[in-house]
């Protein structure tokens, strides 16, 4: 922890501008932006078995170039059967979902 604190420190006292120095940005004087959001169907194998995901995504785009999103998906049903067996005796199902954060790049303008 003694050995982060100079290091943060140092960085955040590197990162301020000087004073006569032209402001730069890495996308440009001009920023497009606008976003997408929809719902997303996805096919998997889980366990040796077919299975669906229904789910949503969206994000924000800048510059026709980065996207900054999220997203979040879930196994639909109770289709996929696994080999345990319950204590209780009742039939034991595999369940999924997955949420984060989406970050795509793209070359083309």
């Amino acid at each position: 922890m003694k050995i982060i604190v100079p290091w943060v420190l140092a960085w955040c006292i590197s990162a301020t501008p000087l004073t006569g120095q032209e402001p730069e940005s890495l996308v440009g004087n001009t920023v497009s932006h606008g976003g997408f959001g929809g719902p997303v169907l996805r096919f998997t194998e889980l366990n040796g078995q077919f299975g669906i995901m229904l789910g949503g995504h969206g994000g924000w785009i800048i510059n026709h170039r980065f996207v900054i999103g999220g997203g979040a998906y879930g196994l639909t049903g109770k289709n996929i059967d696994v080999s345990y067996v319950s204590p209780t005796g009742g039939r034991p199902y595999l369940t999924f979902g997955y949420g984060g954060i989406e970050l795509r790049t793209s070359s083309a303008p």
